[in-house]
């Protein structure tokens, strides 16, 4: 018989090497840029009032094979992408981790933990802030990706029906931008009164969206349906910001 104290040593020995080794070597295989088993996930669990995680729950099998793609990217590799890849794999990793860690804690109907660093990729570790802060950093300078960015709660913006890519990034950032803006849910506008009442989204980023159009006002101008867009110009409102709504946004069938 085997003595029993070398065997947990043995063991033990085993996991830390384990650990170390997934925090600093990319899984095997070849990285899928389409994001397929994400996709797959979003077409199939995807509702209009938020994503099914007690059904993602029920079957994991997609969603870890999302992060298993995610997990054969290693930093220097991803260092030599172009900008609109590196910022397409962010925003994935950002939502794919998200949804994972509300499915682990589910049927607990819990938002994340945004400060947690229990995110292992491209060498290190990870919160879904330190995730969310990258992808709005000064390397991208693309305040919109905010809008592309769920943890899950009402008051981020809704999930993307599609992964983000290299090649569907701008398009994606247009549409998904515009879907947000025109819905009272972030955006109320009582021309009446010369009120806006806006998602507290652009006033924690407000920084980021002025740095690139100078103001809230351009920005929304942009970006508004055409009738209120030319209100907007008319009649400038005071802007105002809505408090976050923390609940969980969670769909069924």
């Amino acid at each position: 018989m085997i003595p029993l104290r070398p065997l947990l040593a043995l063991a033990l020995g085993m996991i830390l090497l384990g650990g170390c080794a997934r925090t600093t070597e990319p899984l095997p295989g070849r990285f899928d840029r389409s994001y397929a088993d994400w996709n797959h996930l979003l077409t199939t669990h995807l509702r209009a009032d938020g994503l099914d995680y007690a059904a993602v729950a029920a079957d994991r099998t997609g969603l870890e094979r999302a992060v298993m793609n995610l997990e054969r990217v290693g930093a220097d590799e991803f260092a030599g992408w172009p900008p609109a890849e590196r910022l397409a794999y962010l925003i994935n990793a950002h939502n794919i981790m998200a949804v994972r860690q509300i499915v682990e804690r589910w049927p607990a109907r819990r938002s994340v933990v945004r400060n947690a660093r229990e995110v292992e990729l491209l060498g290190r570790h990870w919160s879904l802030r330190e995730l969310a802060e990258a992808a709005m950093s000064r390397d991208y300078n693309e305040p919109r990706a905010i809008f592309l960015l769920n943890w899950g709660e009402r008051g981020c913006a809704p999930l993307p029906e599609v992964a983000a890519m290299g090649q569907n990034l701008p398009t994606l950032l247009d549409r998904q931008t515009r879907r947000v803006i025109n819905d009272e849910r972030y955006a109320r506008f009582d021309w009446t009164r010369r009120r806006a009442e806006l998602t507290p989204l652009l006033s924690e980023y407000r920084e980021n969206f002025e740095r690139i159009y100078g103001s809230l006002w351009v920005f929304l101008e942009r970006n508004l349906a055409a009738a209120e867009a030319r209100n907007l110009a008319d009649r400038r409102p005071k802007l105002d910001f809505m408090p976050f709504d923390r609940t969980l946004a969670a769909g069924g069938r």
